[in-house]
């Protein structure tokens, strides 16, 4: 009788480990963004993907099967906020996926906003409102939509660097007539300041002081 016994617990015992070793695999890995969920990057720089990894239950690390979108889904040339897709399968075809927002950002975005302008042309002094924009294609630059107190002046542009403003000399139709303006400026602690000259049949300097708001 104690034979029959110990056959039968034995038999048990390989029908549940028959089981256990059949048991479907459902779970999928879980992916681990590197640096995670969110990324901000400079307009116009080379795309790099931090990457992410992925473990899953069953098969361990599996980081070298993730794939991503990222160079395809980014455009670096462009401002914008970007949705990246990374995905993994394991060995029984789970799939995961998860996604991370990237922003592309002109590095000059402190200096966007509304200023108050003092702006002084051969000893006449005039005030008024600007709103400083960002390029929504080229890094460091920012764009003036009343440069030197002209309504509609919105063509003119200047590059920033470090502290440094740069106005390449670039034309303007004011009131019909060609204008060109070209000149430099530095940031200070409420704004910034531009030197500036804007010639048409002859050439006059101009101080423009911008205070933000």
């Amino acid at each position: 009788m104690k034979k029959l016994l110990f056959g039968s617990a034995a038999l048990v015992g390989v029908l549940m480990l028959g089981l256990t070793s059949c048991k479907k695999d459902e779970t999928a890995p879980v992916i681990t963004i590197t640096g995670g969920n969110t990324q901000t990057v400079s307009l116009n720089a080379a795309l790099t993907d931090p990457g992410a990894t992925a473990n899953d239950d069953s098969d361990g690390d599996v980081s070298s099967l993730v794939t991503s979108d990222y160079l395809e889904a980014v455009d670096k040339d462009q401002t914008g906020t970007y949705t990246v897709t990374y995905t993994v399968a394991d060995k029984a075809g789970n799939t995961s996926t998860a996604t991370k927002a990237v922003t592309v950002r002109n590095d000059a975005y402190m200096l966007e906003g509304n200023y108050a302008v003092t702006d002084v042309v051969n000893g006449s002094t005039s005030t008024y409102s600007e709103t400083v924009r960002l390029s929504e294609t080229v890094n460091n630059r920012i764009l003036f939509n009343k440069f030197a107190n002209y309504t509609g002046n919105s063509n003119i542009f200047a590059n920033v660097t470090g502290n440094n403003l740069d106005v390449p000399s670039q034309s303007a139709s004011i009131q019909g007539t060609a204008t060109t303006f070209a000149g430099t400026g530095v940031k200070n602690a409420t704004g910034f300041t531009i030197q500036y000259t804007e010639t048409t049949s002859n050439t006059v300097q101009g101080v423009g002081n911008y205070v933000k708001q």
